[in-house]
């Protein structure tokens, strides 16, 4: 018998608790779990969703579980006023991270076979005295893992996808990710691909805008600010090594090489919209007006559905391309 999930409740004063009862209700199924938190607001919660083959265990009897059954394993009383809080506490923030590291030791002395992880709340677990990035970076410390050997995964029925980064800010991305990132996520996804889908075909690296990704055959990655449009790989280098110097250089090594990966390939906008950082520091607004005018263009050929996802996607993703589509705007 293979031995049954282990799962962290998450934040007492959040949803934690009310999304692992919904979850072990719709998708236990013949499985098992062991339930890590409070074992008696667990045991409330998962009766209000009409769940009934649970009970109250120690870790080590994990074995005793039958199929569909769920074992609620105590690790912290949550107090009536630590619940009703509604907001990040020091004490709430303690429960949620013993739960989590019971959850993961479970794991890793093969008494679980895997860990899920309730949503917690990282100020809380962050003012209970510990650096708490997020969940995957404290259960690599947790495992004795290094967090630059750790990848977080999104392992769907139809697309998998691979971080190259997480937690980093948006602006941050273009010039920390590194080759050697890269090639992680890459070995990482490979490995979990090799081991979970045997019959998997070899990986291909889908490349869209500033955001890099690696998914498995068959599916694009399509967050981007230019929405219906993937790059040839020459232009996104050429544009990677101008975004690079542009940072590290200046604006004359960043726009031979702007320039460079716009005539590669014309329909790629992120060259462009860099360019007009460029051009307005060396005071070529008359070319940078240009490009405004070029961006807004483009959008405006796009159908209005992409145009929406455009609008969504883009003010968060790159800002000097939301301000080139604005400025092109104005000028027009």
């Amino acid at each position: 018998m293979i031995p049954p999930l282990a799962i962290s409740a998450g934040d007492p004063a959040g949803v934690g608790p009310a999304v692992t009862a919904a979850a072990l209700t719709r998708c236990l199924g013949n499985d098992r779990a062991l339930v890590y938190g409070d074992a008696g607001w667990m045991e409330r919660a998962l009766q209000r969703y009409g769940f009934e083959p649970f009970k109250r265990i120690d870790a080590s009897a994990a074995g005793t579980l039958a199929a569909g059954e769920v074992g609620l394993v105590h690790v912290a009383d949550w107090p009536i006023t630590m619940v009703q809080a509604r907001a990040p506490t020091i004490a709430g923030g303690g429960v949620q991270r013993e739960a989590l590291d019971a959850a993961c030791d479970a794991a890793i002395a093969g008494i679980a076979r895997a860990i899920v992880t309730g949503p917690v709340s990282k100020e809380a677990v962050s003012l209970s005295g510990v650096s708490f990035r997020g969940q995957t970076e404290h259960l690599a410390r947790r495992a004795g893992v290094h967090v630059e050997n750790v990848t977080m995964m999104f392992l769907g029925p139809r697309l998998k996808v691979a971080l190259v980064a997480t937690h980093w800010a948006i602006k941050r991305v273009p010039s920390t990710v590194t080759r050697e990132h890269i090639e992680r996520t890459v070995r990482h996804l490979t490995d979990a691909l090799s081991r979970w889908m045997p019959e998997a075909k070899p990986l291909q690296l889908q490349v869209t805008s500033s955001v890099a990704g690696i998914v498995a055959p068959g599916h694009k990655l399509r967050r981007s600010t230019q929405v219906g449009h993937v790059p040839t790989p020459a232009a996104h280098q050429a544009y990677m090594d101008g975004l690079n110097a542009f940072h590290e250089l200046g604006n004359l090594p960043a726009e031979e090489l702007l320039e460079k990966a716009a005539e590669i390939d014309p329909d790629y906008l992120p060259p462009l919209s860099l360019l007009i950082s460029v051009y307005d520091n060396e005071g070529k607004s008359d070319q940078a007006d240009s490009l405004c005018g070029v961006i807004q263009g483009r959008y405006d050929q796009l159908p209005r559905e992409l145009q929406l996802k455009s609008d969504q996607r883009c003010a968060w993703v790159r800002g000097d391309y939301w301000t080139a589509l604005q400025r092109g705007r104005q000028l027009a």
